[in-house]
């Protein structure tokens, strides 16, 4: 049930937050802070687009377009966060971020794919580069909720490079 999913949920970034310091502890800082809230914020249940369990072609078009709209409108969170306006910032993010969740799903889910990169992309559930996008914004919301600006420009630039790459993988099926 619900409950079960969101605590798998939030155990997952749980361990990979612990394992990626443990890798690589001077590239991964997160604070106890930012911690508590991206996994808070990961296992809280979200309104999906992605119940649906079919999806076609055209569903995984339509979810690449979505994304590269979003891919824009984080290029203008960077340019809230320069000028401190965090509130508005915290705003566009998390918008940005159930969209992007439920497109990530759409597209693994559709037939466009290969199974190697539907791993590559992975979900919440598996991870993989869409989970990056994911966890990097919630970074971006804890720290522009703390009026952070130097690790909120810096978890977005990490989030955008992992959207970049879903993109990327979708330029390769012409999508």
């Amino acid at each position: 049930p619900e409950g079960g999913s969101r605590c798998r949920r939030a155990m997952l970034v749980t361990v990979l937050l612990a394992a990626l310091s443990v890798v690589r502890p001077t590239s991964l800082v997160v604070g106890r802070r930012t911690f508590c809230a991206v996994t808070a914020s990961l296992a809280c249940p979200r309104s999906s687009l992605a119940s649906v369990s079919t999806y076609n072609v055209k569903d995984a078009a339509a979810a690449v377009a979505r994304m590269r709209d979003a891919r824009a409108e984080l290029a203008g969170v960077d340019s809230m966060l320069a000028r401190s306006r965090f509130d508005d910032a915290l705003a566009a993010v998390s918008d940005v971020s159930t969209r992007l969740e439920n497109d990530c799903t759409v597209f693994v889910q559709s037939p466009v794919l290969s199974p190697d990169d539907k791993v590559a992309i992975g979900t919440i559930r598996r991870y993989g580069i869409g989970a990056d996008i994911l966890i990097m914004l919630g970074g971006v919301a804890e720290s522009a909720r703390s009026e952070d600006q130097a690790h909120s420009r810096d978890y977005l630039k990490k989030g955008i490079a992992a959207l970049d790459e879903v993109l990327l993988i979708a330029s390769t099926y012409d999508l």
